[in-house]
């Protein structure tokens, strides 16, 4: 017998949830249904259990037999897949509130307030989806506060289109109403940023996972100690992308006119078959002409990708992640 893939639960609302994984967990950490008690980071993962010899065991993640022993709990972890992000999957242990809800978001903490989590997603131009102005109203998730409480489990899920190549957080804190221990549909957020050579400036963040870890692609708030610091605060996790390779795929270059053409950086953008720079509906769209050979691209111009984002384009080079050095002074623009 298996464990149902799908399960549903209740946070303001019915809420479908996926199996995750299965944790054996001793007997001084059994996990509750007490709000913020969360042990996933205490057990150890299985992936059977059987009646062997005439005691249960279960079975880990190397194929190893391990007996229960007396007080041993066996938990199924389930998650939720959520559409914080178009263009991939993200799964979270936890399930908050709407902060675009008419009204504020319910007042359940006891008086301690709220905070905010958002994920986006990184290009590998350093085009960031959804922008930063939309980020609070389309994916971010208000949770209860309380002391020491971390970000959860936050897991991004490779597809057909996309693989994950690294997952940073970054620290914010809330423009407005600070006060106060619900969120609202008119707040915003403030992210904490660095400023590099060319006076160009990027998100302050921490890189918590990359690809060559060898590990699938995940952020794990209590293993890592990542916490919210009081109410009001947030956090913010950039999930970098990379395309899958397709023949369909459209190449864009960055090219240095003052060096023969050399290479500076490239990209690959998924699209729907059929769909080019010229095709008329679903092709590169901008107020300025449209047509093969030399253009001029606006700094608003955008074709729609695979997931149904309008996938802008960055004309500053200085941000561009893994340029060559000369590339950041600022003396090179578009």
């Amino acid at each position: 017998d298996r464990v149902p893939d799908f399960a549903y639960s209740y946070y303001d609302g019915t809420v479908e949830v996926r199996y995750w994984q299965a944790e054996r967990l001793d007997s001084g950490n059994h996990q509750s249904g007490e709000e913020g008690d969360d042990e996933t980071a205490d057990g150890t993962v299985f992936t059977h259990v059987r009646y062997h010899s005439g005691a249960w065991q279960y079975k880990t993640t190397d194929g190893v037999w391990h007996y229960f022993s007396s007080g041993d709990q066996a938990v199924a972890y389930y998650m939720r897949h959520t559409e914080l992000t178009q263009e991939i999957t993200t799964a979270v242990k936890d399930w908050g509130y709407d902060p675009t809800q008419s009204g504020g978001t319910p007042n359940t903490s006891g008086g301690q307030g709220q905070v905010a989590l958002t994920v986006a997603v990184v290009y590998p131009d350093g085009t960031v989806s959804p922008s930063e102005g939309d980020m609070y109203s389309s994916s971010t998730t208000i949770f209860n506060y309380w002391s020491g409480r971390d970000i959860g489990i936050i897991v991004p899920i490779n597809n057909s289109d996309y693989t994950v190549s690294r997952i940073t957080v970054t620290d914010g804190a809330r423009d407005n109403n600070i006060n106060a221990n619900v969120w609202y549909s008119w707040d915003s957020i403030t992210w904490e940023k660095t400023t590099n050579a060319a006076g160009s400036q990027w998100y302050d963040e921490t890189e918590i996972w990359n690809s060559s870890m060898g590990t699938s692609p995940m952020v794990n708030g209590a293993l890592s100690n990542i916490t919210w610091s009081a109410k009001n605060t947030a956090k913010l996790v950039l999930i970098y992308l990379e395309p899958v390779h397709r023949e369909t795929n459209l190449q864009v270059q960055w090219v240095d006119d003052t060096a023969g053409g050399t290479l500076i950086s490239r990209q690959e953008v998924v699209v729907e078959e059929g769909v080019t720079f010229l095709t008329n509906e679903t092709g590169l769209q901008q107020s300025s002409p449209v047509q093969a050979g030399t253009i001029t691209l606006d700094d608003n111009a955008y074709i729609v990708n695979s997931s149904g984002v309008e996938q802008t384009f960055n004309k500053d080079i200085t941000t561009i992640p893994d340029v060559a050095p000369q590339y950041t002074s600022g003396l090179y623009q578009y």
